[in-house]
């Protein structure tokens, strides 16, 4: 039943500052046959067009259907792999199965390049500062969140954090604050400075 699912759905969306745009993650193709694929679009909010399309490239196609596929590569993809750089003209897309940030201009959908972290183990999540173009990334397995610069296309910094399994996480409308969800051992939040990860409240 699971492998005839309908043709194409949304996985995950992102915003910026500019209102009248959506991007989203969308899954298409029959997973069946072998035909599934994974696209990046740009939508108008106001008339409802596709303004461009980009094939998120090396994404996993769950060729032989989906849960043969979904044992084979151990997990799935979970929280929030796209984001919207300050100035509204970058996307970020994290390729959680490469260890990758892809840079897509958000007018065209052409690839800027990629920022390559150094764990390809279990990238989470990415969220982007509101007043720089600075973005960071939740490594589950390490402990860390990745720093980098969308701008210049380099990690800048590995923020080690006083927690474990780290998940969903958001930063405050300064860029000075994050908080982390650490699942693992004693689930809780980490309130910590996106400068250096020290932690201000738990």
């Amino acid at each position: 039943v699971i492998a005839q699912w309908r043709r194409s759905w949304a996985d995950r969306v992102a915003m910026g500052g500019n209102p009248d745009v959506l991007f989203a993650m969308t899954g298409t193709g029959n997973v069946a046959n072998g035909d599934y694929q994974k696209v990046i679009s740009a939508t108008s909010t106001v008339t409802g067009a596709t303004l461009w399309t980009s094939p998120l490239k090396g994404a996993p196609t769950y060729t032989g259907g989906w849960i043969p596929s979904f044992v084979t590569a151990g997990r799935q993809y979970e929280g929030q792999p796209l984001a919207v750089s300050a100035d509204d003209r970058r996307l970020y897309v994290l390729h959680w199965w490469t260890g990758e940030v892809e840079v897509l201009d958000t007018a065209t959908g052409a690839s800027l390049g990629t920022i390559v972290l150094p764990a390809t183990t279990d990238l989470r999540n990415i969220v982007a500062s509101p007043v720089s173009p600075l973005a960071f990334v939740t490594d589950w397995t390490n402990n860390s969140v990745y720093v980098i610069n969308t701008e210049t296309l380099a990690l800048t910094s590995t923020l080690r954090i006083d927690g474990r399994c780290l998940e969903t996480m958001d930063i405050d409308a300064t860029g000075d604050l994050l908080s982390v969800v650490a699942a693992c051992d004693n689930p809780r939040v980490l309130l910590i400075r996106a400068s250096d990860g020290s932690t201000v409240a738990e």
